[in-house]
């Protein structure tokens, strides 16, 4: 009978400290992912100021949303657009056709 009482709380310690690993490596990876979502969404804003600086459009503040900072600036060659999105920053350079090696 303790023999298998002590089998049985065996198999709870396990279970427990399996989940908790699990549990862990399940939220890493979703911070890995949420983070790369948040780069890819400000590269986006990024290129979107400097594809409107390039194409001649007013950009409007609050046309991004709400904590993000994004703006267009000339470059030679193009232009390069730069968004901020809480701690993550980005720049894009976008080339003029003229200017562009295809």
């Amino acid at each position: 009978m303790a023999n298998n009482a002590n089998e049985r709380g065996q198999a709870v310690l396990e279970f427990v400290l399996s989940a908790t690993l699990l549990i862990v490596i399940a939220m890493g990876a979703i911070e890995i992912c949420r983070a790369e979502w948040q780069k890819t969404r400000c590269a986006r804003f990024a290129f979107e100021a400097a594809h409107h600086a390039r194409i001649g459009l007013p950009m409007t503040p609050g046309l991004w949303g709400s904590g993000i900072i994004a703006t267009a600036e000339p470059i030679e060659g193009g232009y390069r657009g730069s968004a901020r999105c809480g701690a993550i920053e980005e720049s894009v350079d976008l080339p003029t056709l003229e200017e562009g090696q295809w």
